[in-house]
């Protein structure tokens, strides 16, 4: 089966949608329960994302609700089939559900917002660089642990060069520049691997500098936008020890002005890639 969190992750956008396609029609629930053969209870469950519906059952409500053919394909790719498996869940002993719930929003995302202002982002992180933060700081990992959560990063780099790549905007301090996780070698090959990320047409790479002003801040903020439906976006909030998701709108607001300002505040990405390759010269 497939995990829990891409599936509460599914119905809870798709029953959203719904919900939004039945309040611009004026439809009442009673209305489309009659409609369809169904009771009121079960569309409000599906509405609530409790329970699932099959494709065929989605598209009476789509021919109902006149949704274009846009609508119609996004929402379609978004009802689970029982025996889909996520790549992911190769490594369901290794992560935990809400690491799940990220990487399923990331593959979906159509644009990623990503600052860390502690150390490079998962996602330009080196295989490398990855093992030392993944084995370095208080919660150390189990050694037999190591190996596939480096899999599993590298794993979701993927976003960035398949066939439909997400676009990435992303901030990297000059802090992290210059702090030598893994040692000056795993540094040195970090540097030179965000060089080579930075020139995919579809990553936009900055750097916060030292020089900065506007506060002070620590751990990462990542921000998922969808396409295909409209949805709002997702927030996800990285620290140590764990991430938290935030979908409310406020707080969807709150930290889109907080990545807009940072970014404001960042060289332009021919300055910053300078800057990198003068780190990465000076090593």
């Amino acid at each position: 089966m497939p995990p829990k969190s891409t599936v509460s992750l599914r119905r809870r956008r798709l029953g959203a949608e719904l919900r939004k396609l039945r309040d611009a029609k004026g439809l009442r629930l009673e209305d489309v329960a009659e409609h369809v053969g169904w009771n009121k209870a079960k569309l409000s469950r599906i509405e609530l994302a409790r329970v699932g519906l099959r494709r065929h059952d989605l598209h009476s409500l789509l021919d109902l609700y006149e949704a274009d053919a846009a609508t119609r394909a996004a929402l379609d790719a978004l009802v689970l089939d029982g025996t889909e498996r996520r790549w992911w869940m190769r490594y369901a002993d290794l992560i935990s559900v809400t690491y799940q719930e990220f990487i399923a929003y990331e593959a979906e995302a159509s644009h990623i917002q990503d600052v860390n202002f502690s150390i490079i982002p998962g996602l330009l992180q080196s295989p490398d660089y990855s093992r030392a933060v993944i084995t370095a700081g208080p919660f150390i990992t189990d050694p037999d642990d190591v190996d596939g959560l480096v899999l599993v990063r590298g794993r979701r780099q993927c976003v960035l060069t398949d066939d439909a790549p997400v676009r990435l905007t992303a901030v990297v301090t000059e802090a992290a520049l210059h702090q030598h996780v893994g040692g000056t070698e795993v540094l040195r090959g970090q540097l030179a691997h965000l060089l080579e990320r930075a020139e995919l047409p579809n990553v936009s790479l900055s750097v916060l500098p030292f020089a900065a002003t506007g506060g002070a801040y620590v751990g990462g903020v990542t921000l998922f936008h969808f396409a295909q439906t409209g949805d709002s976006s997702m927030v996800f909030l990285e620290y140590q020890g764990g991430t938290t998701l935030l979908d409310t709108d406020r707080e969807i607001s709150r930290y889109q002005r907080l990545f807009d300002h940072v970014l404001r505040q960042t060289l332009s990405e021919d300055d910053s890639f300078r800057l990198i390759e003068q780190r990465r010269q000076a090593l």
